[in-house]
């Protein structure tokens, strides 16, 4: 006998799975830990607004748990009967051999448009300070390319100067296309974040919206590379010709329908501090002629973001820092292995991680990671998997973690070495020794 999986099951299976505890899933979705008991027991069910959050916090389709929720809204089925075309289209997905592929596609477009329509777009203040800073430094238009995630929200984890062969005039600004796909290529492979549209500024247009150029441009980008949707931001300038210091001012638009639709303007989630993205690549040292720390010379407080943004909020811990965060620990992990010339294990536990690397025959370093972002180094240890022992070395370890793959093999590299010494000095059996900073 076959027990069909419940909403509530569902729900549990997935938490428990990812390792995520009862009061921080709670936390995340920002009700209490009693209710999602009620709703993993089936006492309760969730609303539709709520499931959203669920899916979008266990990375799941939003569909997949909808198809589980047992209450039906009676108007949804009034207005089914009511649509002859849509009752042949279901009944034709439904007798065919690919129908639960072809419900589940149409379900994720369904998701997006609407995603798109009715919701803002999510951006670090770090990025905001970028468009600032780079648009005051022009005296001409001028623009630049946003990266991230586009699933339940779209959210933007970098902003970016446009590239040196850029087109700028007074009434005109044109991307460096060829720095364009280059960066495309670099945020997509080694961070799997996807171009989601551009910024550029209007000094002397008038326009607080996209001109018909504009529109023309990131429809043809988007129906091109197969999205369904893009973002475009407008910056202008208040009291630009009275003021050394102007207001700058960006203004949100999304193209819900790439083909024929209008832009949408619509608001920001503003998210307090750094981008992971941009603080991830700062420690990797890559993409210098962004100059990705110059984001703090220019104030928020020289940024007006209408319409009117939704609060400043914590990104805190969740999946906002968790995307970035896998990626961050897999290069982590890469740059291990290059210096080891082994697989490097990645171990999770209650507190964090655990990286070991091989050094030797049954002789391992393991370095242990903390749980937060950026993941800072708690401990390195020697393990001897032979005699079964594991000791920690003592080694600075402050202002090192995870962000900065080569700080991690500076410390296997000093494990390593000190080790070495031990064993010289006390014929494989002395004290832990220690590492000079």
């Amino acid at each position: 006998m076959t027990i069909k999986s419940t909403l509530g099951s569902k729900i549990r299976e997935e938490r428990k799975r990812l390792n995520i505890p009862l009061r921080k899933f709670a936390r995340q979705l920002n009700i209490t830990a009693p209710y999602i008991v009620d709703i993993e027991k089936d006492r309760r069910q969730p609303s539709r607004d709520l499931l959203a959050r669920i899916a979008d916090a266990l990375g799941l389709p939003f569909a997949s748990l909808e198809l589980l929720h047992s209450k039906t809204d009676p108007e949804v089925v009034e207005w089914i009967e009511q649509q002859p075309s849509l009752r042949s289209l279901l009944r034709r997905i439904k007798d065919s051999p690919r129908s639960h592929e072809l419900l589940q596609n149409l379900s994720r477009v369904v998701e997006q448009r609407q995603a798109v329509l009715l919701s803002p777009v999510v951006i670090y203040e770090s990025e905001l300070q970028v468009i600032g800073l780079e648009a005051a430094s022009w005296g001409t238009e001028t623009g630049g390319d946003l990266f991230g995630l586009w699933e339940t929200l779209p959210i933007v984890y970098l902003a970016t100067r446009a590239g040196p062969n850029a087109i700028r005039n007074h009434a005109h600004f044109k991307l460096d296309v060829g720095y364009l796909r280059q960066l495309s290529i670099e945020l997509d492979s080694r961070w799997g974040l996807r171009y989601l549209g551009d910024w550029h500024s209007h000094h002397r247009l008038g326009l607080t919206s996209p001109s018909s150029g504009d529109e023309d441009r990131i429809k043809r980008l988007g129906v091109r590379n197969g999205f369904l949707a893009m973002v475009e931001s407008i910056v202008t300038f208040e009291d630009e010709h009275g003021s050394a210091s102007p207001i700058i001012r960006v203004h949100p638009y999304v193209y819900t329908d790439l083909q024929s639709g209008q832009p949408v303007k619509v608001p920001f989630i503003v998210l307090k501090g750094i981008s992971p993205l941009r603080e991830a690549l700062i420690a990797h040292e890559t993409l210098k002629e962004q100059n990705l720390d110059s984001w703090t010379r220019f104030p928020m407080e020289r940024l007006c973001i209408p319409p009117e943004p939704l609060p400043r909020t914590n990104p805190g811990e969740g999946n906002l820092f968790d995307f970035i965060g896998e990626r961050v620990l897999g290069l982590a992990r890469a740059a291990l292995e290059t210096a080891s010339g082994e697989v490097v294990e990645h171990h999770r536990t209650p507190f964090g991680h655990i990286l070991v690397a091989r050094d030797r025959k049954n002789n391992y370093v393991g370095i242990a990671l903390d749980a937060a972002w950026p993941y800072p180094v708690l401990e390195v240890d020697w393990i001897d998997r032979g005699r079964g022992t594991s000791e920690p070395l003592e080694i600075p370890l402050a202002q090192r973690s995870a962000l900065n793959p080569r700080q991690l093999v500076e410390l296997f590299t000093r494990a390593r070495n000190l080790r070495s010494q031990i064993e010289e000095k006390d014929g494989n059996s002395g004290p832990t020794g220690t590492a000079d900073s």
